[in-house]
């Protein structure tokens, strides 16, 4: 279940109002995280949210085999000079990543049930770390001024003096939580001080932004970067042309579908047997709009 998730669709023809002052009733089904940054947005009303189903759970840190793991890829990665092998750098982003990834896979509703319980790792574990990398993120941004732009761990904003020292204020503070996190867990390396930290990647003498992962930049050197999940990058112009343009030329887009197979995977001559996998299909753009409308569909309906 997404930390963001709309119960009754058919009653919320129009959820894009929530933005626009007008009073529109919603089902969201939240875990505590979320219903903080929910609660302090601006146009929110608190006295007509109410609770219609609640459930608790212990609060806990990740198992310490799971920690062992991602502390173990990350070191792996920090220690990749992504310039001299990018293509290494590459592989260990993807692992380190992929760790994540599984743990918020988007499945086919038709069997979610059944997947459920052969799922390799706890989808809670996503769920939160979403939740928490959104709170640190949004809690950033707003403070930031002229904030344009955030993906998912980035922020494009004005360079000013004051949003520096605020970058830098927030580095010392997460900088204090890793070093409470090497002290519980005994690890004493010092790339674990900077996991989390923001760094300046790009200094921007121009920036547009056309929808979500799709923006383009040019650098104060004049290199012009585009970020576009899913766009044919071989067809756009890549020279000032591309600022005029409303949306960028069509690609593909690939969505992870579960294989209803088991599969078998040997990783660091580790041997793995799951019962269910997944691959990914590529869709054009058309294509991939008419399936996710068809599992909003079917979410509807398992929703009445």
């Amino acid at each position: 279940m997404h930390p963001y998730e709309v119960g009754n669709t058919k009653n919320v023809k129009k959820v894009k109002n929530l933005t626009s002052g007008q009073d529109v009733k919603v089902i969201l089904t939240l875990n505590d995280v979320d219903l903080k940054i929910f609660l302090s947005l601006p146009r929110v009303d608190v006295s007509k949210v109410t609770c219609t189903y609640l459930e608790v759970y212990d609060n806990d840190f990740l198992p310490r085999y799971m920690i062992d793991r991602l502390v173990y890829e990350y070191l792996q990665k920090s220690r990749i000079d992504k310039n001299k092998d990018p293509e290494l750098y590459a592989m260990q982003k993807v692992i380190l990543n992929g760790i994540y990834g599984n743990t918020i896979k988007k499945q086919d509703l038709t069997f979610y049930d059944s997947l459920k319980s052969k799922a390799f790792m706890a989808p809670q574990w996503g769920i939160w770390t979403t939740s928490y990398t959104k709170k640190h993120l949004l809690g950033l941004a707003l403070q930031i001024e002229g904030w344009l732009y955030s993906d998912t761990d980035s922020i494009y904003c004005y360079d000013t003096e004051e949003n520096r020292e605020k970058l830098e204020t927030f580095n010392r503070d997460v900088k204090k939580v890793m070093t409470k996190f090497c002290e519980r867990t005994g690890y004493i390396h010092p790339e674990l001080l900077e996991l989390g930290n923001f760094e300046l990647e790009h200094e921007i003498k121009k920036f547009k932004a056309l929808k979500q992962k799709e923006y383009l930049f040019t650098t104060k050197e004049g290199k012009l970067i585009v970020k576009a999940a899913g766009c044919n990058k071989e067809e756009m112009p890549l020279n000032d042309l591309l600022y005029k343009m409303k949306m960028l030329p069509v690609g593909t887009k690939r969505i992870p579908l579960p294989r209803k197979k088991p599969a078998d995977a040997i990783i660091d001559g580790v041997a793995y047997h799951n019962e269910c996998s997944y691959y990914e299909k590529i869709f054009t753009e058309q294509e991939a709009l008419k399936y996710m409308m068809f599992l909003q569909m079917m979410e509807d309906e398992i929703y009445d």
